[in-house]
């Protein structure tokens, strides 16, 4: 799988190819962000993300008022 920081769906580049000239380096992201981005794809697929303590709660009257039907 090719390395997913440098994917463009991603919205970033951070390999050297994508740097400007006048950009200075100071730090090589790729292997920690290509982690991060595979344990949360890994964490997704295994419904291990989100868990209740990760979402916010909306009581049924708040819905009703955005027009939303819960029954």
């Amino acid at each position: 799988m090719p390395s997913l920081s440098r994917r463009p769906e991603c919205g970033a580049c951070w390999s050297s190819a994508c740097r400007p000239k006048f950009v200075r380096k100071y730090v090589d992201l790729t292997e920690v962000l290509d982690g991060a981005f595979r344990q949360y794809i890994e964490d997704v697929k295994s419904k291990d993300f989100p868990q209740p303590e990760h979402c916010y709660k909306m009581s049924k009257e708040e819905f009703e008022k955005l027009g939303i039907d819960v029954d």
